[in-house]
């Protein structure tokens, strides 16, 4: 994990904001916690800005930003912004998350095992287990799941 600016962002990078607040339509949409991907940046060489925009993972706000497709979006050096956010950079190529399955009340779920898929479902907040959506988004940042026997 580190900190960067927002200005050295590249596209598919995986942003965790911290206690920012971001404008929408003269709302307040608090994004402390949530996690982002930066879907596109686009330069204009002709005003010397750049345009960024970034999806949000956790769907909290997507009635909100329903018409941006849940995308917030960052314009530099135009605007000012103090977004403080760390980014979640995957230097290895195959990222592999181990997981084990778990019968709850009948129902077969799949848990973390490894202290990094751990720490990803721990950002999600709420359940400890990584259901299908979850499993999406994590694929999506190209994440593959190993299964193991859990021990007992």
């Amino acid at each position: 994990m580190s900190d960067i600016n927002l200005q050295n962002l590249k596209v598919n990078e995986v942003l965790k904001f911290n206690d920012y607040h971001h404008i929408v339509l003269n709302d307040d949409i608090n994004l402390n916690g949530m996690l982002g991907v930066v879907k596109s940046i686009h330069e204009d060489k002709k005003y010397n800005h750049y345009q960024i925009e970034v999806e949000l993972i956790d769907k909290k706000y997507s009635e909100d930003l329903e018409e941006w497709d849940n995308c917030i979006w960052f314009r530099i050096p135009e605007n000012e912004y103090n977004a403080k956010f760390t980014v979640l950079n995957r230097k290895e190529k195959n990222k592999i998350l181990i997981v084990h399955f778990k019968s709850d009340y009948g129902v077969e779920r799949m848990y973390p095992t490894c202290e990094t898929s751990t720490m990803i479902v721990s950002l999600f907040g709420g359940d400890k287990s990584i259901n299908d959506d979850r499993k999406e988004t994590l694929k999506k940042l190209g994440y593959e799941f190993k299964t193991v026997e859990r021990k007992i």
